[in-house]
């Protein structure tokens, strides 16, 4: 059974839009929230960043959460495929 937080990231990313100026302000708080999240809550909330145009600073934080997602073998591949 999946828990609230996906059905409400699913939710979030099917209404958002490119550039959602609703998220625009909170780009850094989901990057830094990654690390705590389960594969699936990753993967959904790495769909919303991907609707984003992120600054470079964004981006290169965000590379890395995905690197290391990348690199734990325990990780679900529908977490690692929206990495790519």
């Amino acid at each position: 059974m999946h828990g609230n937080w996906m059905v409400t990231a699913w939710l979030l990313w099917s209404c958002v839009e490119k550039n959602d100026r609703r998220i625009k302000s909170h780009i850094r708080s989901i990057i830094r929230s990654l690390k705590g999240k389960n594969d699936g809550h990753q993967r959904e909330l790495i769909k919303i960043l991907y609707l984003m145009d992120l600054d470079e600073n964004h981006e290169g934080i965000l590379f890395d959460h995905c690197i290391s997602i990348w690199e734990k073998i325990d990780k679900k591949p529908s977490a690692k495929v929206q990495c790519l």
